[in-house]
């Protein structure tokens, strides 16, 4: 039963890390709004010339 438990619980740290690598980096993006902006990662709020 432990392989069972410990196969169980590395996969739900696989899937943890997943979905930390998936929103983690939204959020850590969001936390620098000129890091995305200047990069034009969100071209709705692009520089006021329209470049």
């Amino acid at each position: 039963m432990r392989r069972v438990v410990n196969y169980h619980n590395s996969w739900a740290r696989q899937r943890q890390v997943e979905l930390f690598d998936a929103s983690g980096i939204r959020v850590w993006c969001q936390g620098f709004p000129g890091y995305s902006a200047g990069r034009g990662a969100d071209p709705a709020r692009g520089s006021p010339g329209g470049g």
